[in-house]
Protein backbone atom coordinates (compact mmCIF):
# COMPACT_ATOMS: atom_id res chain seq x y z
CA UNK A 1 0.00 0.00 0.00
CA UNK A 2 2.84 2.36 0.85
CA UNK A 3 4.48 1.67 -2.53
CA UNK A 4 1.21 2.44 -4.32
CA UNK A 5 0.74 5.85 -2.57
CA UNK A 6 4.33 6.84 -3.40
CA UNK A 7 3.71 5.92 -7.02
CA UNK A 8 0.55 8.04 -7.06
CA UNK A 9 2.36 11.00 -5.49
CA UNK A 10 5.22 10.64 -7.96
CA UNK A 11 2.77 10.42 -10.86
CA UNK A 12 1.16 13.65 -9.69
CA UNK A 13 4.48 15.42 -9.15
CA UNK A 14 6.06 14.63 -12.51
CA UNK A 15 3.68 16.85 -14.56
CA UNK A 16 3.93 19.62 -11.96
CA UNK A 17 7.73 19.52 -12.07
CA UNK A 18 7.70 19.43 -15.87
CA UNK A 19 5.34 22.41 -16.03
CA UNK A 20 7.49 24.31 -13.56
CA UNK A 21 10.66 23.58 -15.56
CA UNK A 22 8.97 24.75 -18.77
CA UNK A 23 7.73 27.94 -17.11
CA UNK A 24 11.19 28.67 -15.70
CA UNK A 25 12.77 28.14 -19.12
CA UNK A 26 10.20 30.40 -20.80
CA UNK A 27 10.59 33.08 -18.14
CA UNK A 28 14.37 32.93 -18.31
CA UNK A 29 14.26 33.15 -22.11
CA UNK A 30 11.89 36.15 -21.98
CA UNK A 31 14.15 37.98 -19.51
CA UNK A 32 17.25 37.18 -21.57
CA UNK A 33 15.64 38.52 -24.77
CA UNK A 34 14.29 41.61 -23.00
CA UNK A 35 17.73 42.34 -21.55
CA UNK A 36 19.20 41.90 -25.04
CA UNK A 37 16.71 44.53 -26.32
CA UNK A 38 17.72 46.90 -23.53
CA UNK A 39 21.41 46.35 -24.13
CA UNK A 40 21.31 46.68 -27.91
CA UNK A 41 18.96 49.68 -28.00
CA UNK A 42 19.42 51.67 -24.80
CA UNK A 43 23.17 51.08 -24.54
CA UNK A 44 23.67 52.03 -28.19
CA UNK A 45 21.66 55.23 -27.69
CA UNK A 46 23.74 56.21 -24.66
CA UNK A 47 26.95 55.56 -26.58
CA UNK A 48 25.68 57.49 -29.62
CA UNK A 49 24.83 60.48 -27.43
CA UNK A 50 28.25 60.31 -25.75
CA UNK A 51 30.09 60.08 -29.06
CA UNK A 52 28.01 62.51 -31.15
CA UNK A 53 26.91 65.32 -28.85
CA UNK A 54 28.74 68.08 -27.02
CA UNK A 55 29.44 67.57 -23.33
CA UNK A 56 27.07 70.41 -22.40
CA UNK A 57 24.10 68.96 -24.32
CA UNK A 58 20.90 68.13 -22.47
CA UNK A 59 18.73 65.21 -23.48
CA UNK A 60 15.03 64.58 -22.85
CA UNK A 61 14.37 60.86 -22.41
CA UNK A 62 12.27 58.41 -20.50
CA UNK A 63 14.65 55.48 -20.00
CA UNK A 64 17.48 57.01 -18.00
CA UNK A 65 19.35 53.81 -17.08
CA UNK A 66 21.77 52.78 -19.83
CA UNK A 67 20.97 55.81 -21.98
CA UNK A 68 21.51 58.40 -19.30
CA UNK A 69 24.49 56.76 -17.64
CA UNK A 70 26.41 55.96 -20.81
CA UNK A 71 25.66 59.29 -22.48
CA UNK A 72 27.28 61.33 -19.74
CA UNK A 73 24.92 64.16 -20.66
CA UNK A 74 22.49 66.20 -18.58
CA UNK A 75 19.24 64.21 -18.57
CA UNK A 76 15.75 65.63 -18.44
CA UNK A 77 13.76 62.53 -17.65
CA UNK A 78 10.11 62.16 -18.52
CA UNK A 79 9.44 60.09 -15.40
CA UNK A 80 10.70 62.88 -13.14
CA UNK A 81 13.21 60.70 -11.28
CA UNK A 82 16.13 63.07 -11.80
CA UNK A 83 14.07 66.04 -12.98
CA UNK A 84 11.33 66.56 -10.37
CA UNK A 85 10.00 69.64 -12.16
CA UNK A 86 8.72 67.28 -14.86
CA UNK A 87 6.33 65.72 -12.34
CA UNK A 88 5.00 69.16 -11.44
CA UNK A 89 4.41 69.97 -15.10
CA UNK A 90 2.61 66.66 -15.59
CA UNK A 91 0.36 67.33 -12.58
CA UNK A 92 -0.48 70.81 -13.91
CA UNK A 93 -1.48 69.34 -17.28
CA UNK A 94 -4.76 67.80 -18.30
CA UNK A 95 -3.27 65.55 -20.99
CA UNK A 96 0.03 63.88 -21.85
CA UNK A 97 0.23 66.14 -24.91
CA UNK A 98 -0.11 69.27 -22.77
CA UNK A 99 2.55 67.99 -20.36
CA UNK A 100 4.94 67.15 -23.21
CA UNK A 101 4.51 70.64 -24.71
CA UNK A 102 5.20 72.26 -21.33
CA UNK A 103 8.29 70.10 -20.79
CA UNK A 104 9.67 70.96 -24.23
CA UNK A 105 8.93 74.64 -23.70
CA UNK A 106 10.49 74.87 -20.27
CA UNK A 107 13.59 72.72 -20.79
CA UNK A 108 14.23 73.18 -24.56
CA UNK A 109 16.30 70.00 -24.79
CA UNK A 110 19.07 69.73 -27.37
CA UNK A 111 18.08 66.10 -28.04
CA UNK A 112 14.88 64.13 -27.54
CA UNK A 113 14.86 60.31 -27.28
CA UNK A 114 11.43 58.73 -27.81
CA UNK A 115 9.92 55.58 -29.19
CA UNK A 116 9.70 56.16 -32.94
CA UNK A 117 5.95 55.56 -32.97
CA UNK A 118 5.37 58.38 -30.49
CA UNK A 119 6.42 61.09 -32.94
CA UNK A 120 5.65 59.33 -36.23
CA UNK A 121 2.11 58.33 -35.21
CA UNK A 122 1.45 61.05 -32.62
CA UNK A 123 0.85 58.35 -30.05
CA UNK A 124 2.04 58.96 -26.49
CA UNK A 125 3.31 55.71 -25.01
CA UNK A 126 1.13 56.14 -21.91
CA UNK A 127 -2.02 57.03 -23.81
CA UNK A 128 -3.48 59.74 -25.96
CA UNK A 129 -1.64 61.84 -28.50
CA UNK A 130 1.89 63.14 -27.96
CA UNK A 131 0.96 66.41 -29.67
CA UNK A 132 -2.33 68.20 -28.99
CA UNK A 133 -2.77 69.40 -32.58
CA UNK A 134 -1.33 68.77 -36.05
CA UNK A 135 0.28 72.20 -35.74
CA UNK A 136 2.07 71.14 -32.55
CA UNK A 137 3.37 68.03 -34.31
CA UNK A 138 4.55 70.15 -37.25
CA UNK A 139 6.25 72.59 -34.87
CA UNK A 140 8.14 69.71 -33.24
CA UNK A 141 9.21 68.39 -36.65
CA UNK A 142 10.38 71.85 -37.71
CA UNK A 143 12.43 72.15 -34.50
CA UNK A 144 13.79 68.61 -34.20
CA UNK A 145 15.20 66.26 -36.79
CA UNK A 146 15.83 62.51 -36.42
CA UNK A 147 19.53 61.69 -36.33
CA UNK A 148 19.58 58.03 -35.24
CA UNK A 149 17.11 55.19 -34.87
CA UNK A 150 17.68 51.89 -33.10
CA UNK A 151 15.52 48.78 -33.41
CA UNK A 152 15.20 46.06 -30.80
CA UNK A 153 16.48 42.63 -31.87
CA UNK A 154 13.34 41.06 -30.32
CA UNK A 155 10.58 43.49 -31.36
CA UNK A 156 7.82 41.12 -30.30
CA UNK A 157 8.70 41.90 -26.68
CA UNK A 158 8.46 45.68 -27.04
CA UNK A 159 5.71 45.69 -29.68
CA UNK A 160 5.12 49.27 -30.90
CA UNK A 161 7.98 50.54 -28.75
CA UNK A 162 10.60 48.38 -30.43
CA UNK A 163 12.15 51.27 -32.35
CA UNK A 164 13.65 54.29 -30.58
CA UNK A 165 14.71 57.53 -32.29
CA UNK A 166 17.05 60.32 -31.26
CA UNK A 167 15.93 63.74 -32.51
CA UNK A 168 18.26 66.75 -32.53
CA UNK A 169 17.12 70.32 -32.03
CA UNK A 170 17.74 72.38 -35.14
CA UNK A 171 18.73 75.95 -34.47
CA UNK A 172 18.46 76.64 -38.17
CA UNK A 173 17.28 74.47 -40.99
CA UNK A 174 19.82 74.11 -43.72
CA UNK A 175 20.93 71.36 -46.02
CA UNK A 176 23.23 69.78 -43.42
CA UNK A 177 20.30 69.30 -41.03
CA UNK A 178 17.86 68.15 -43.67
CA UNK A 179 20.23 65.74 -45.40
CA UNK A 180 21.16 63.95 -42.20
CA UNK A 181 19.40 60.61 -42.26
CA UNK A 182 18.53 58.07 -39.64
CA UNK A 183 21.37 55.75 -38.82
CA UNK A 184 20.86 52.10 -39.60
CA UNK A 185 19.70 49.83 -36.82
CA UNK A 186 22.63 49.23 -34.54
CA UNK A 187 23.76 46.58 -32.16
Amino acid sequence: MLFRSRAVILAMLVPVIAAFAHTMRSTTDWHWRNQRNEWQVRRAIGEWLRDNTSADSNVLMEAIGYQGTLSGRRVIDLAGLVTPRVVELQRESRTNAEAFAKILGEFTPDYVVLRTIEVDNNQHFYGGPLFATPEAAAAFRSSYRPVATYKAPYPELWHTGSSVTIDRKSTRLNSSHVSESRMPSSA
